[in-house]
């Protein structure tokens, strides 16, 4: 009886554990379409967005240590319609294609300081003395959901390739 009780605890405890966890989880976003035509019309988008005086560089959006989220970001845009029309133009599906942008671009950010400079000890610990125990790449991490970050990892050699010509500095 004790077992059969315990047993509906636990079962009950991890029901309502993963409802928690399910609402507090970013929403996928992406599709592999959308992956592979950013990559794809890059060049292009960046045409567009700099022909609305619209600059769209990571390093503008991605604040380490500011927690700025996915969130943040695109409910921080002016004239989100037209640039979810650009998007839509380059192959980026609705909904919300400017979110699908970010998501591509944080996870990509992620993903080179997961595999290039992570592994780097001397950047690890300089990272940790900045930031503590307040992980700025995790706090990314959270902001994305895991199969989209899957879907970035999976062309991550092709979104390398892409942006090694682009200058960091005008």
């Amino acid at each position: 009886m004790i077992k059969k009780i315990a047993v509906s605890a636990i079962l009950c405890f991890l029901l309502i554990g993963s409802q928690v966890w399910a609402q507090n989880q970013p929403r996928r976003v992406l599709t592999e379409q959308d992956v592979i035509n950013f990559a794809k019309n890059f060049d292009e988008i960046v045409e567009d967005f700099n022909r609305i005086n619209f600059r769209f560089d990571v390093e503008d959006f991605i604040s380490l240590g500011n927690n700025t989220s996915v969130d943040d970001i695109v409910n921080n845009i002016k004239d989100i319609e037209t640039i979810n029309r650009i998007l839509n133009k380059h192959g980026i599906s609705d909904p919300e294609p400017f979110r699908k942008a970010v998501v591509i671009s944080y996870a990509f950010v992620i993903e080179t300081l997961t595999r290039e400079i992570l592994n780097i000890p001397e950047l690890t610990m300089f990272i940790q003395m900045m930031h503590g125990t307040n992980d700025p790449i995790s706090q990314m991490r959270n902001s994305i959901h895991p199969a989209d970050l899957a879907l970035v990892q999976k062309h991550y050699n092709m979104y390398r390739e892409l942006l090694m010509h682009v200058p960091i500095m005008p």
